[in-house]
């Protein structure tokens, strides 16, 4: 279900390029959730993913707050640097 989940949130934020900061945060937090529960079928690709869609949320984030939230707790559960500019 979680592998589907991500495939879909794949799929619309594709389409929805121009405003998706949020959008991507929450797959982020998808592949996180995958990470986790053991359900990825590709841990790393997925890890990165992660960490890439939590990265270009957070530059275009503002204050958003959950946007904010739900990058950095991607970013915090693969170890990254939440810290860095």
């Amino acid at each position: 279900m979680l592998v589907e989940f991500a495939s879909v949130v794949d799929a619309v934020r594709e389409a929805a390029a121009g405003g998706a900061r949020a959008l991507r945060a929450r797959n982020s937090l998808g592949r996180v959730l995958l990470h986790a529960d053991g359900r990825s079928e590709d841990p790393v690709a997925d890890s990165r993913k992660a960490i890439d869609l939590a990265r270009r949320a957070l530059q275009v984030a503002g204050d958003d707050p959950g946007t904010l939230a739900n990058a950095t707790l991607a970013l915090s559960d693969f170890g990254e640097d939440i810290g860095a500019p």
